[in-house]
């Protein structure tokens, strides 16, 4: 039989407010308590995409977006010449890539290139992410998700909407303080799950 939600009604419709109220919504809490099930059965009730970081992505820089890119470029026939080139620097199938990053600029070019690629994406249609397991993302990825969604979510007409899940404790605090901010500025969601009786 599939797996039923249980005990989390209340969570969901937290969430149910949050999404109607154009909050971005973040889901925390220890190890196997229900977060990803919680985000993924929320995230159901339309088309979504999900993104996970996985353990070893802390060591490799980029490994979290690079898989990311990999799986939201699949339905994109052309890239502009710029953006296959500066994707290129995480994605080598893509084709020669330019010298590593070296300056601040070049970083921006870079993430640039990925909300190219975003935007070509909601502009088709709504694009809903899910990205999980934030805590393994690698510092790189985080800075980028961080630029992604600041340049993205506050551009108008661009249907992207985004919903994190992280394990309590396991966050840079920069990237917890970046959070606590968009909640007290009424942008965001945060649930932190507490175990079920």
């Amino acid at each position: 039989r599939p797996s039923a939600r249980v005990g989390r009604d209340a969570e969901f419709a937290r969430m149910r407010e949050a999404w109607d109220a154009l909050q971005t919504i973040f889901v925390s809490g220890p190890p196997g308590i229900g977060k990803s099930r919680l985000l993924r059965d929320f995230a159901a009730q339309g088309p979504y995409r999900l993104f996970e970081g996985r353990p070893g992505d802390s060591g490799l820089p980029y490994a979290s977006q690079a898989r990311f890119f990999r799986e939201l470029l699949r339905p994109l026939d052309a890239l502009e010449p710029w953006v296959l080139l500066e994707l290129a620097r995480i994605l080598p199938e893509l084709g020669s890539a330019p010298e590593a990053i070296q300056t601040e600029r070049e970083r921006l070019r870079l993430f640039e290139a990925m909300a190219w690629v975003l935007r070509r994406l909601a502009r088709a249609e709504p694009l809903v992410l899910v990205l999980d397991d934030l805590h393994f993302f690698d510092a790189e990825s985080l800075a980028a998700q961080r630029y992604l969604y600041s340049s993205l979510l506050a551009e108008p007409g661009l249907n992207i909407r985004m919903l994190f899940g992280f394990r309590s404790g396991e966050l840079p605090e920069d990237v917890l303080r970046g959070i606590g901010s968009l909640v007290g500025a009424g942008r965001a969601l945060h649930l932190e799950l507490s175990p079920l009786d």
